[in-house]
């Protein structure tokens, strides 16, 4: 029997090709662009969840409140770590991180420097390693940094300097206005995931750099540390929060007692950065939740509207088949195996529709991450649960839209269809129409939200910035750690100008536009 049906389905799809490419087309673009949007949205979500420890591992943050003077960053005190670990039996570990921007030198066997500026390279504790999952190729995971002149890289930096050559043992210097000097190289770690907050190419131990004569002694001075704490998954994570803002308190009272002052340290998930913080000082941009949630309503909406134009295509072709359902039935067929067939017609259709759509993205994944400068990755591991969700979701819509138009075709009367008539007048009317009226309510605000998205990002392009920035330079160059940086500024300033290339020259700490 079932034999029997698939082959009129078939036929079916053979006799008719115009409607059968043109539903196949809707469906396929409809779940093609759903696909798309939760791929993307679940990639965004996944950030931070391959660490093995990850939902119990949390960032510390602070808040400083100054009168009418609102400061939220994710700096921290260095000696909060310690202290946590010390006060605290809900805190199993903590691990900290200070940026170590600056040169990076090899002299290659022919005794030639390779140097680069390297603005991913970080001082960190030798815990690091122990509660964050990034994976090492090259070393012994129970001796990283403990030697305060060794240095990890990652795979790309192994190639970058070293090319084919074994990177292991080999000393790398770092120039910096932090703690720089020579550093063996005692490790090699894979490239730090996309769907990371984090991104590095250089851990540096922090042991040294903790002597130098900026924190020596002042562990509750300087709050330019990345702080990450491992709790006990039972831990009460707004109680170690407070119990941190007093152990602050009571390093640093006079602050505290200054009048209209308000400091407080939270706990983040670090599970929650990418989507959730928006605070100063991120190592990426995070915050991303509001765009998310429009791509999944838009997503959402792009689906629906594919399977109601299935819908209404299928019950507006009704008029073409009825005289085929007439005959069937006055032939015995019943209702339940006139269901069966045209339910099976509707899944064929979306299960080729799903092929066809799963081709053109991985067709065009390149060119659609280059025009929307987004990151798609598949990686079932990571992202299962949100697989899962869309399975059950398209499953259930896809007999959703199958079962209206089998039921509308097999509920025709005899009569009217041996005539190649069809009725849509009561309930059944009432139904298509409201789909119909639905469809075309859908396509409007997917419209109207494109023109709106199209006109701000236009007006955002042609705005005027209030200053002329045609055949301006921005240069970013390392500090000289080796005389005064004023002086390093004017010197440089002074050898640009020598160059017919320049006119004017100027400097400042920061790129006008920018907080």
């Amino acid at each position: 029997m079932f034999n029997h049906t698939l082959k009129l389905a078939l036929r079916n799809f053979v006799r008719d090709k115009q409607f059968a490419v043109l539903n196949l087309l809707g469906l396929s673009l409809g779940t093609a662009a759903f696909f798309l949007a939760m791929q993307y949205a679940s990639f965004e979500m996944s950030y931070d969840t391959f660490h093995e420890e990850a939902d119990n591992i949390f960032r510390v943050a602070h808040l400083e409140r100054d009168g009418n003077h609102i400061y939220e960053g994710v700096g921290s005190f260095y000696g909060i770590g310690p202290k946590a670990l010390e006060e605290f039996p809900e805190v199993r570990n903590f691990t900290r991180l200070h940026r170590a921007d600056g040169m990076v030198s090899w002299a290659n066997p022919e005794g030639e420097p390779v140097s680069y500026h390297e603005t991913n390279a970080y001082y960190a504790d030798q815990s690091f390693f122990d509660i964050f999952s990034f994976p090492l190729i090259q070393g012994s995971r129970r001796d990283l940094l403990k030697n305060p002149n060794s240095v990890l890289i990652s795979e790309s930096a192994a190639k970058k300097y070293f090319g084919d050559k074994d990177p292991m043992g080999e000393v790398l210097s770092l120039t910096t206005e932090w703690k720089g000097g020579n550093y063996t190289v005692e490790g090699v770690f894979a490239d730090v995931p996309t769907n990371s907050h984090l991104s590095f190419d250089f851990i540096f131990p922090i042991t040294e750099l903790l002597t130098n004569f900026q924190f020596d002694g002042k562990d509750w001075y300087w709050i330019n540390f990345y702080t990450y704490l491992l709790l006990e998954p039972s831990a009460d994570v707004a109680s170690v929060g407070n119990g941190l803002t007093d152990a602050v308190d009571r390093h640093i009272h006079f602050l505290f007692q200054t009048d209209n002052y308000e400091f407080n340290l939270a706990l983040q998930p670090v599970t929650d950065i990418n989507l959730h913080s928006n605070l100063d000082g991120e190592v990426k941009e995070t915050g991303k939740w509001p765009s998310i949630k429009a791509f999944i309503i838009a997503a959402f909406f792009t689906i629906v509207l594919a399977w109601l134009n299935y819908i209404n295509l299928t019950t507006a072709r009704a008029t073409r088949r009825a005289k085929e359902i007439g005959v069937k039935k006055v032939m015995g067929s019943s209702k339940s195996a006139l269901v069966g067939q045209f339910l099976l017609e509707s899944i064929i259709t979306n299960m080729i529709a799903v092929f066809l759509a799963t081709g053109l993205l991985l067709a065009f994944f390149p060119t659609i991450e280059r025009w929307f400068g987004i990151t798609l990755q598949f990686d079932w591991g990571l992202q299962y649960r949100y697989w899962l969700l869309f399975a059950s979701l398209f499953v259930l819509g896809t007999l959703g839209s199958s079962f209206y138009p089998a039921y509308h075709l097999s509920s025709l009367k005899i009569v009217h269809s041996l005539k190649g008539q069809t009725s849509d007048r009561g309930k059944s009317g009432w139904i298509r129409k409201g789909m119909v009226m639905m469809q075309f309510t859908l396509s409007l605000l997917l419209l109207t939200g494109s023109l709106v998205i199209y006109e701000q990002i236009a007006l955002m392009k042609s705005r005027d910035l209030g200053m002329d920035i045609s055949n301006k330079l921005v240069i970013k160059a390392p500090r000289e750690t080796k005389t005064g940086y004023w002086r390093s500024l004017r010197n440089f300033k002074e050898e640009a100008l020598k160059r017919s290339t320049f006119t004017q020259a100027t400097t400042s700490f920061e790129v006008p536009g920018r907080d």
